[in-house]
């Protein structure tokens, strides 16, 4: 009887521990850029409204347990196999989760998924005002009907699957029926995407698109976040959100990925990254070997590559830095002259991309001294 109660007794704690997590908020550090907020958001999300597998009110949970300050609810309009087991218009589950947000501080964005064969593929509005009114047979009265309602739309997982860049969207680009594009979407990243967006000046997203609960499509534990739409908004509302999509204010991270325009990506990294004081006096004609400390502030880690072609320094090296860390490179320097030097270190960031297959190069700065 007692080996019954010790066993009881420790799945009792177990499950304690396991509500206790999913009470905890993980919030991702992201610094802010160019004056606005950095707002972390996931614009394409299902429930069991259409073909999800959860309740509106769960999404808004699990957005705050990631650390998520918006999402967008878009069941699709045409697709609901729980339909014969869920009777309700196609606003209900974002009314349920809209609800929860208010509770949990997460703003929930109205919209809905316009799902077509390809070449128009699957195209998301939010913003809207009443999906009802989009249900359509009618792709392009659909759409004309959300960019009524002051919808932002856009397309989503361009691909071989659902369809590329056709004549389709030269019509629905000409007659401003989408205004961006998802690069990434769940696992999945579009190198072409993030060339239509930038040479057409569509806006870049990256979302979930979750449709099972979000921990079995992510290993949270071992850091994998879901992709996210960073959005540099004036403030953390709904409007704000609105106005910096439209003006295209956004870079998206993915599985360990930072992705946008350099404006963005580049004040991201460089808040993010402290050069640690160098105390270190170096001898003129002698091997000086010392360590360059880099600490990382932000909650996203960055893969560097020196590309230093200085003959005074010798450094070379592929390495991470690690979230909330202090990384260091071992470096030798041999001064030609006496006194204090400014050093620039070529940096390649492997996993920033400012363009399609464009890794984002800067450089870090050194002040050395010889005595």
């Amino acid at each position: 009887m007692k080996k019954i109660v010790i066993l009881a007794s420790l799945l009792f704690v177990i499950v304690l521990g396991l509500n206790a997590q999913k009470q905890q908020r993980n919030e991702i550090s992201i610094p802010d850029v160019g004056g606005y907020k950095t707002l972390k958001c996931d614009f394409h999300i299902h429930t069991v409204f259409s073909d999800g597998k959860v309740w509106p009110d769960v999404r808004v949970m699990e957005a705050w347990n990631e650390g998520l300050d918006a999402i967008a609810i878009t069941e699709h309009l045409e697709y609901r196999p729980h339909e014969n087991d869920i009777k309700a218009d196609h606003n209900r589950s974002y009314d349920i989760a809209a609800k929860a947000g208010e509770k949990f501080d997460i703003i929930v964005i109205r919209g809905t998924e316009v799902t077509r064969k390809k070449p128009m593929g699957h195209i998301n509005a939010i913003f809207t005002k009443d999906n009802n009114l989009i249900a359509n047979v009618d792709s392009i009265e659909s759409l004309k009907e959300a960019k009524k309602q002051g919808a932002f739309i856009f397309w989503n997982h361009p691909s071989e699957k659902y369809g590329k860049w056709s004549a389709t969207q030269d019509f629905l680009y000409k007659e401003k029926l989408f205004q961006g594009i998802e690069i990434v979407n769940s696992s999945r990243y579009y190198d072409d995407a993030f060339a239509w967006c930038n040479d057409k000046s569509l806006t870049i997203m990256g979302n979930s698109d979750v449709h099972l609960p979000i921990d079995h499509d992510y290993d949270l534990l071992g850091n994998n976040h879901r992709s996210l739409t960073l959005v540099f908004a004036k403030e953390k509302t709904e409007a704000a959100i609105q106005e910096a999509l439209v003006a295209g204010r956004t870079a998206v991270l993915f599985n360990h990925q930072l992705m946008g325009k350099e404006i963005y990506v580049k004040e991201i990294f460089t808040k993010s990254i402290e050069i640690l004081p160098q105390h270190k006096l170096f001898k003129k004609s002698i091997r000086n070997k010392s360590l360059l400390m880099i600490k990382n502030t932000s909650g996203i880690e960055f893969s560097i590559k020196t590309k230093s072609t200085n003959t005074e320094i010798k450094i070379s090296t592929s390495m991470v830095l690690k979230p909330n860390a202090v990384s260091y490179i071992e470096f030798e320097y041999n001064p030609s002259e006496m006194g204090a030097k400014e050093i620039a270190i070529p940096l390649e960031i492997e996993n920033i991309l400012v363009g399609p297959s464009k890794k984002f190069e800067t450089s870090i700065q050194l002040r050395l001294i010889t005595e």
